[in-house]
């Protein structure tokens, strides 16, 4: 049963991180974007 915890804790914590870093990507695309439009 811990293994199976432990299983379903790192692929929550996979899962947080690779949402992070989409939600950061689009960010910075966004900001970029606006950046480029203010020229």
């Amino acid at each position: 049963m811990s293994d199976l915890l432990a299983f379903e804790a790192d692929r929550r914590a996979v899962n947080i991180t690779i949402n992070r870093l989409l939600v950061t990507a689009v960010y910075l695309h966004a900001s970029n974007h606006k950046m480029l439009l203010s020229l």
